[in-house]
């Protein structure tokens, strides 16, 4: 499980530390250089220790050391460096195909979850952050901190809220999950669940939930994974429960998408499919 495995070590602490991640950082480098496509991003040069500050940044990103952060800037300047480019979907889609690729060259396998960890988070990076702002780099807010990314995803202040919401709903504490609830909080439950419908305001989504918890005998309902897609996130869940009067656990994999404002949830949406709720957030999942 992620959870087991961040209780652990982090990803920067799985992929060989410091000297691991520059490995990385060196396989794509030389990966992107022969692909006459990405390669076009680097076609004006680029620094001599671009090797290094990359690996140095992923470093931060994922659990290292904030070296980064201290020696070269924050991630405002980072962003610039990569903004004012127009619309470049072609290039980030061959650009995280040579990060598989440079997965492989150090011999990281895509379907170890280390792999997989990494493969989300270079992704995530590529068409999100550092291709929002196509304009120019003058539209890039001052002073943005370096995102962090964990084996459940974007680490946020959102994420540790709804990480600490489901635990709260595990140990049968509605007040504790309804912390991170807007007064005006809109719940929809989709058709084919068992008490599907909309609900509206604070006092109905409490009732709403406490009535859906008091129906387990034992069992959890675990995050397993965080997407962000602007103010909406989405909370990949894996249901491990069994129902009071019966014998047999239910095991489902469900996603719930909750939309942020102001710190609190506004809109606290439930998906049968994981991808439904990914379409769902205007998330690319071809």
């Amino acid at each position: 499980m992620a959870d087991e495995k961040a209780n652990i070590q982090t990803i920067y602490e799985a992929a060989g530390g410091s000297e691991g991640l520059l490995r990385l950082a060196a396989a794509w480098h030389a990966r992107v250089l022969a692909d006459e496509v990405v390669s076009h991003a680097f076609s004006h040069g680029y620094h001599p220790q671009h090797t290094e500050r990359l690996a140095a940044y992923w470093v931060e990103a994922l659990g290292g050391p904030a070296d980064y952060s201290r020696q070269y800037g924050d991630e405002t300047s980072v962003v610039r460096m990569h903004s004012g480019n127009g619309p470049h979907e072609e290039m980030d889609r061959l650009a995280i195909a040579c990060f598989d690729q440079a997965l492989e060259d150090v011999g990281i396998a895509l379907d170890d979850p280390l792999g997989h960890a990494l493969h989300d988070y270079f992704a995530w990076a590529t068409t999100t952050t550092m291709a929002r702002y196509h304009r120019s780099p003058e539209d890039v807010p001052d002073g943005m901190d370096l995102p962090k990314w964990s084996w459940d995803g974007l680490v946020t202040a959102e994420t540790v809220a709804l990480r600490q919401a489901y635990a709260a709903i595990n140990r049968n504490d509605i007040e504790g999950f309804a912390q991170i609830l807007d007064p005006q909080i809109e719940r929809i439950e989709p058709e084919g669940f068992p008490s599907s419908g909309t609900y509206h305001g604070i006092d109905a989504v409490k009732e709403h939930v406490a009535k859906g918890r008091s129906t387990w005998a034992e069992g959890a309902c675990e995050p397993t994974h965080f997407v962000a897609a602007g103010d909406k996130f989405v909370v990949s869940l894996h249901v491990l429960v069994r129902l009071n009067g019966h014998t047999d656990l239910i095991d489902a994999r469900i996603a719930d998408v909750f939309t942020f404002r102001n710190g609190k949830a506004v809109l606290f949406r439930t998906f049968a499919d994981e991808s439904e709720a990914l379409e769902y957030a205007g998330v690319d999942i071809k």
